[in-house]
């Protein structure tokens, strides 16, 4: 227990620690919960948001009022259970397909696919953490009058500010390209870097296709 919550800790002011111990030590049932209390505290965060999105919706489709009432509590319920399992399922699949890449390009044989899981549900606190934060400021610059699409309610300057494309998918995804990136991007380079023992320009190659490899998934899931 006292492990575990040194390798958090280390993960906001030494992540390099948190991952030289994972390479031995690949604990990562509290990282987990924690993402998981997170990705709750999140959603509920943003469910009148998600709510009014989802009633915009079924109003553009003319659906009746007293319907969309009826419904959006429901399909509010599943995005809360979705917004938990997806990444849990995701993290399991990034695992997975990140120890058989370690195998085909002979990384370490001693890396296995816990050490990878570990290092995986460790690192995504960080981007979870940021968008935490992002979510605490959408009602104090926003508000939820002002909030019409997804896309309002990244308050971070990103490189959507900068497109005139109105397709909705592509400034999502541009909009993940902002200051706070870098963090999780500099903790995935060091997991990286840690692990397969490597220098930190390939580490951080791999680093920034994971990261959009995740930015992928995140996007397509409001298509």
């Amino acid at each position: 227990m006292k492990e575990s919550w040194q390798n958090i800790k280390h993960l906001f002011v030494s992540p390099s620690v948190t991952f030289a111990r994972l390479k031995t030590q690949p604990k990562w049932g509290m990282a987990l919960i924690l993402f998981c209390l997170l990705q709750v505290g999140v959603t509920w965060a943003v469910a009148p948001f998600t709510d009014r999105l989802i009633a915009l919706e079924m109003a553009r489709e003319h659906m009746p009022r007293y319907l969309i009432e009826d419904i959006v509590p429901i399909i509010g319920g599943f995005v809360l259970v979705f917004s938990l399992i997806a990444p849990l399922i995701a993290m399991v699949v990034f695992s997975a397909t990140l120890t058989l890449a370690a195998r085909i390009f002979r990384v370490d044989a001693a890396i296995r696919f816990q050490h990878i899981y570990a290092s995986l549900a460790h690192a995504s606190l960080i981007p979870t953490l940021v968008y935490f934060v992002n979510t605490a400021f959408v009602p104090v610059l926003k508000g939820l009058e002002n909030v019409w699409t997804p896309l309002d309610m990244q308050v971070v300057p990103g490189l959507h500010l900068l497109s005139t494309s109105e397709n909705l998918q592509l400034l999502m995804f541009l909009s993940h390209f902002n200051p706070l990136s870098i963090w999780p991007v500099a903790v995935l380079t060091i997991a990286v870097s840690i692990l397969a023992d490597t220098g930190k320009v390939k580490a951080c190659f791999v680093a920034i296709l994971i990261w959009l490899s995740g930015v992928a998934l995140e996007v397509l899931a409001f298509k």
